[in-house]
């Protein structure tokens, strides 16, 4: 059975983690962004552009997560989130200070880099 490509394999695609839709909702709840559509209106068209796609939260990446010793702050969002991006071997698209300074310390242990 041939396996699937991952995403670093393939043509180059933004992708878009449930983690990060459920954070994007939880912002537009709080008042902290606002967008021209709906979370779930938003995150359709932003997936439906050539060159995105959703990428699922997968059971491996879950277990993953929370093997990351070397990530000083315990937050399971941020966790799920650098598992996904290692399982699929493509850099992680964060602001987030402690990602970042957890990908340089760590990064090549675990197989993460990040972008601005």
């Amino acid at each position: 059975m041939a396996r699937e490509p991952r995403l670093s394999e393939a043509v180059k695609t933004a992708a878009l983690n449930a983690r990060t839709a459920h954070r994007l909702a939880l912002l537009v709840d709080t008042g902290r962004i606002s967008l021209d559509l709906s979370p779930d209106a938003w995150v359709d068209r932003f997936t439906g552009r050539p060159g995105t796609d959703a990428v699922p939260l997968t059971t491996r990446a879950a277990s993953r997560a929370y093997r990351l010793h070397h990530l000083p702050h315990r937050d399971p969002a941020d966790r799920l989130l650098i598992a996904t991006a290692i399982e699929l071997v493509c850099p992680l698209v964060t602001y987030d200070g402690h990602i970042e300074a957890f990908a340089q310390a760590h990064g090549s242990r675990y197989g993460l880099t990040t972008r601005a």
